[in-house]
């Protein structure tokens, strides 16, 4: 009796696990596409992840399955080192059936700005024809032999990463 209880409690904490897990990456996916403009709730990204039908357009609930698919994507590649291949075919993913077929997996082909809600620009990316080097460079540096702290690694490429390739 002792022993089936314990594989309960051991099934139980599992389950509890992997339901956080899930709530957490609903949360990162929430989060991320939020910043893009996608108004879907935390519930609706729910819904999705468990193939579960949502009232939305098409291309928010697009862009959230495109999310989760690459979230997956680097969860199960976790081990592997990122490569300017991986970068372009992660495009790919949070890209598909949002954009021109032509333009997946590719760089940006023209000159791009954030424009605040005045119609200002505030931000200018690199130049089109530095950006395959700068994101090149950019991969270089977090392999390079420095030590340094993970946590340090993520805050400075995802900074680099948006300031090249900010979107498309």
């Amino acid at each position: 009796m002792e022993e089936t209880s314990k594989y309960s409690a051991k099934w139980y904490l599992h389950l509890k696990s992997i339901n956080l897990q899930k709530l957490e990456i609903s949360k990162s996916t929430k989060a991320s596409t939020t910043i893009e403009g996608n108004t879907l709730t935390l519930n609706q990204v729910i819904k999705i992840m468990e193939n579960r039908p949502v009232n939305a357009e098409f291309s928010q609930k697009q862009e959230i399955t495109n999310y989760l698919k690459a979230l997956s994507w680097i969860i199960t590649n976790q081990s592997k080192s990122i490569d300017f291949i991986s970068i372009l075919n992660l495009q790919k993913m949070v890209c598909n059936k949002l954009i021109n077929d032509s333009r997946l997996g590719k760089l940006k082909i023209k000159q791009n700005y954030v424009i605040n809600e005045k119609g200002i620009i505030v931000y200018t990316p690199p130049p089109v024809e530095k950006t395959e080097l700068m994101l090149k460079e950019l991969i270089s540096w977090l392999y390079n032999e420095e030590s340094r702290h993970s946590i340090i690694d993520s805050a400075v490429v995802h900074h680099q990463f948006v300031s090249i390739a900010v979107p498309k």
